[in-house]
C-alpha cells in the first residue's frame, strides 16, 4: 500500500523515523508538566512545548526562531546574550548545568518567579535545553507564611500577657516580652530554666499537675500561681496551659496573666462594699434611732427611779433590808438590760474585716428579730416566722447576712405605715431552693412595688422613699452576689412585696 510503512515496522513509525523517536519524544514534551525550552547556540527557540506555552501566554508559532530574551524580564534581557557569547568563548558556565530561581516575563507583560534548570546538548550542532516551572504559587504561599509569622510574632511580642513555650519536662524554649517583664529576668537567663523554679515554692505542686493534666486532657487547664521575681518578691499570677506535639516533641504552649491589679481591685471593690455596708448600717440605725432610744429609756428610767426609791430608804433610816436589795436587783437588771440593747447595736454598727465563715441562716435570721424587736413594737409589727429546720451552713460573713435581712424588715416596716397597727404583719421564712441554695425571704402587707420601680429596685441610690437615700438594696445585693449568691423581688400573692435571697450551701472542706 503506497504510503505504508515496510512490513514489520512498529505502529507509530514510519520510513523517515523508523524507531518512532519522533512521536515518543512530542507525546513526552505535550506530557510533561513542566516547560521545556531548546534553543540554538545563538539563542533562538527551536522547541517550545505546550506546558511551556501554559507558563508564558504565548503559543509556540509565536516564539519559535525568536531569541529566548523576549521571555525574560530586564536587566537579565539585556544581558542574555553577552552571558551566551561569553560561554561559547571562554566555556565557563554561569547558569548552564545549575538549577536555580529566576523570573520570567509572560506575553502580558507581567514578571513571574521561576525555577528554571540549563543543560548543554552536543551533537551535530550545540543546542541548550531548559526546563521552567513556575513557582508562583509556592512564592505567594511562602510570601503568606513570612507574613504570618510576622504578625503572630508581632502580637506575641506585643501581647499583654505572657507567653512562653516549654519541653516535655517544661523547660522553656521561647518566651515574649511580657513574660521576661513578668519574671523580671531577661530572654537569655530563661531559656532552658524549667517553669518549675519560677514559681514559689509552695505552687511548684500546681505546676507539676497542671503538667500532667495537660497531657491526659484536650481542655487546656488553668491555675493561679505566683512568680518569684529575682528580689525575692512574689507576682500573682493566672497560669493557662495546653499540650500539643510538634514534630513528635511534646510542647507545652502557656500564657501567665499578672492578676496584681487585678486583685487589688477586688481589694478595693471589697474595701468599697465594706464602706458602702457601713454607711447601710449607719442609715438603718438612723430610721430605728427612736424607737432604740425609747427602749433604752425605759430601763433608765426604772434605774432612776430604784435608785431614788433606795436612797429615801437610806434617808428615813430603813429597816427594811429586804426591799432595799430588792431595789438593788432591779436596778443591776435593768441596767443589764440597757447593757445589752447597748451591745447588740455596737455590734452591728462596729466595723470590722469582712469574714467568710460557716453561716446558719435560721440562727442570724432569729438573731435579726431580736435586734430589731426594739423597732417592731415601737411600729406596731408582728413577725411570723417560718424557718426549715436542719438547713446546711452556707458561706457568708454573719454581720453583712444580718444587715441584708435587716434592711429587708425596714423596708418592710417603712411599707406598711399606712396599714393599720393591727395588720402590720411580716412574714420570714428559710427553706432549701432549687440545686445546692438555700434561700430565705421577707414578705410585707404593703402596698408592693410599681410595675414600673422593679427593674431599679437594686440599683444604687434608688429609693421610692421620701427620706431614703437609696444604698440599702444595693448594697445587700452586693453582699450576696460577693458569696456567690443573688437578691430579687416578686409580688406577693396575698398582695405585699417579697424579697429574696438565695446563697449556695457551703461545701464541706476535705481533709486529707
Amino acid at each position: 500500500m503506497p504510503g505504508a510503512p515496510p512490513e514489520g515496522t512498529p505502529a507509530g513509525t514510519t520510513q523517515q523515523d523508523p524507531g518512532g523517536y519522533r512521536a515518543r519524544f512530542e507525546a513526552a514534551l505535550n506530557a510533561m508538566v513542566d516547560g521545556l525550552i531548546i534553543i540554538d547556540q545563538w539563542g533562538r527557540i527551536e522547541v517550545f512545548n505546550p506546558a511551556a506555552e501554559r507558563i508564558f501566554g504565548y503559543r509556540a508559532a509565536e516564539v519559535i526562531g525568536r531569541n529566548v530574551k523576549m521571555l525574560m524580564p530586564e536587566p537579565w534581557q539585556g544581558e542574555h546574550d553577552r552571558y551566551l557569547r561569553n560561554y561559547l568563548r571562554t566555556g565557563v558556565p554561569r547558569i548552564i548545568g545549575i538549577g536555580r530561581e529566576a523570573q520570567g516575563l509572560r506575553k502580558d507583560g507581567t514578571v513571574f518567579p521561576l525555577d528554571i534548570a540549563i543543560g548543554e546538548a552536543r551533537g551535530e550542532r550545540m543546542q541548550f535545553v531548559g526546563i521552567v516551572r513556575d513557582i508562583s504559587w509556592r512564592k505567594n504561599a511562602e510570601a503568606a507564611i513570612r507574613a504570618r509569622e510576622a504578625e503572630l510574632r508581632l502580637i506575641i511580642d506585643n501581647a499583654p500577657a505572657g507567653i512562653f513555650m516549654a519541653d516535655g519536662l517544661c523547660r522553656i524554649r521561647t518566651v515574649n516580652p511580657e513574660f521576661c517583664r513578668l519574671c523580671g529576668r531577661a530572654q537569655g537567663v530563661l531559656l532552658g530554666m524549667h517553669f518549675a523554679d519560677l514559681v514559689a515554692a509552695e505552687d511548684r505542686g500546681i505546676v507539676d499537675e497542671m503538667r500532667q493534666a495537660a497531657q491526659r486532657a484536650s481542655q487546656p487547664d488553668t491555675q493561679d500561681v505566683r512568680i518569684r521575681r529575682p528580689d525575692g518578691g512574689l507576682t500573682p499570677c493566672s497560669l493557662h496551659c495546653s499540650y500539643t506535639v510538634q514534630d513528635g516533641q511534646p510542647l507545652f504552649v502557656a500564657q501567665v496573666l499578672d492578676r496584681s491589679s487585678e486583685l487589688m481591685m477586688e481589694q478595693q471593690v471589697r474595701e468599697q462594699r465594706d464602706r458602702l455596708a457601713h454607711v447601710g448600717r449607719l442609715s438603718t440605725m438612723g430610721e430605728m434611732a427612736s424607737g432604740i432610744a425609747h427602749e433604752i429609756t425605759q430601763p433608765l428610767t426604772a434605774i432612776a427611779t430604784y435608785a431614788q426609791a433606795a436612797r429615801r430608804m437610806l434617808a428615813r433610816g430603813a429597816q427594811g433590808a429586804q426591799d432595799f436589795e430588792e431595789a438593788l436587783e432591779q436596778i443591776a437588771r435593768q441596767a443589764e438590760r440597757a447593757g445589752d440593747i447597748i451591745q447588740r447595736l455596737r455590734g452591728f454598727m462596729r466595723r470590722e474585716e469582712i469574714r467568710s465563715e460557716l453561716v446558719d441562716i435560721n440562727e442570724q435570721l432569729r438573731a435579726v428579730i431580736r435586734f430589731a424587736d426594739v423597732d417592731l413594737r415601737h411600729h406596731y409589727t408582728r413577725v411570723e416566722l417560718a424557718l426549715a429546720p436542719d438547713l446546711p451552713p452556707v458561706q457568708a460573713d454573719a454581720v453583712q447576712l444580718q444587715q441584708v435581712a435587716l434592711n429587708f424588715i425596714r423596708n418592710a416596716v417603712d411599707a406598711m405605715a399606712e396599714v393599720p397597727p393591727g395588720e402590720r404583719v411580716i412574714a420570714i421564712r428559710s427553706a432549701r431552693g432549687p440545686g445546692a441554695a438555700i434561700e430565705f425571704s421577707v414578705t410585707d402587707r404593703g402596698p408592693g412595688v410599681s410595675p414600673g420601680d422593679v427593674e431599679r429596685l437594686f440599683a444604687p441610690f434608688f429609693t421610692t422613699k421620701a427620706h431614703g437615700i437609696g444604698l440599702g438594696l444595693s448594697i445587700s445585693g452586693s453582699i450576696v452576689a460577693a458569696f456567690g449568691g443573688r437578691t430579687w423581688y416578686s409580688e406577693h400573692e396575698g398582695g405585699g412585696a417579697e424579697f429574696h435571697v438565695s446563697l449556695p450551701v457551703a461545701q464541706p472542706v476535705e481533709h486529707e
